[in-house]
């Protein structure tokens, strides 16, 4: 894959998310991307702690009636 140029940004790596490549929106948190996808209709989790080798860990279909359109990470503390 040839990267196109970019002034400051840095092209490291691909991932075609598991063969879902209908992404709309993406949120970093703790190491892990979170991808939400229009079409498939869920979210895939990949693991990017080395960004040259991301690692698609898990998706999570949305619910009937529901949409991966706009993503927000919540982090909750103790127990």
């Amino acid at each position: 894959m040839k990267p196109i140029a970019s002034r400051n940004i840095e092209f490291v790596s691909h991932s075609n998310l598991g063969g879902r490549g209908d992404r709309v929106q993406i949120m970093v948190h703790r190491g892990f991307a979170y991808v939400g996808h229009g079409f498939s209709n869920g979210i895939t989790t990949v693991d990017v702690r080395d960004p040259s080798h991301p690692k698609v860990v898990d998706f999570i279909a949305c619910p009937p009636g529901a949409r991966a359109f706009h993503l927000h990470i919540l982090q909750f503390e103790g127990a």
